[in-house]
């Protein structure tokens, strides 16, 4: 997960701190989530960077390296 993190936030022009203030997390819980130390609860976190940085959440946690999900016909 921490790969994507870090990609999605500097493709967003992010720093931590803004990530932080934006979900209502702190900054050093932003930074353990990105150093692999700790990950995000997938609800709410997860969708809350997923909107945030406009992927999904499959793709934040590494599950697939598809940054949208496909769509169903």
């Amino acid at each position: 997960m921490s790969n994507n993190l870090v990609s999605e936030r500097k493709k967003a022009g992010l720093t931590r701190k803004e990530v932080a203030k934006l979900i209502g997390r702190s900054e050093a819980v932003i930074g353990k989530w990105e150093r692999g130390v700790t990950s995000p609860l997938l609800v709410p976190d997860g969708v809350a960077l997923a909107k945030l940085y406009g992927c999904s959440v499959d793709y934040l946690a590494g599950l697939t390296d598809d940054r949208l999900p496909s769509t169903a016909l």
